[in-house]
């Protein structure tokens, strides 16, 4: 996590088509506007929209501008649990 430019917790309000076209990504996309919770790294507020890969498919890259996000759902997107959230918490201390 210490490497990834934002990190948050949230909960999904509401999907549309996505927002970046990026050359070499494979997947198809997604956005996906979140109600965010707690951000751990690399934003403010509580909203934001991210590029997902669509859930009907697989893929974490992120973006370091706020407004052109990314998240891959291998390994970096996950449903939340509390010992996670904690663990992500100190590593981001």
């Amino acid at each position: 996590m210490a490497e990834r430019a934002f990190a948050f917790t949230g909960t999904v309000r509401s999907t549309g088509p996505s927002r970046t076209n990026r050359p070499g990504v494979e997947l198809p996309l997604v956005s996906a506007t979140f109600e965010v919770e707690h951000w751990f790294r690399g934003g403010e507020g509580t909203a934001t929209t991210v590029d997902i890969a669509d859930p009907s498919a697989s893929g974490a890259s992120d973006g370091a501008d706020p407004d052109d996000l990314l998240a891959w759902s291998c390994g970096f997107t996950r449903s939340y649990d509390a010992a996670t959230a904690a663990q992500w918490q100190a590593a981001m201390g």
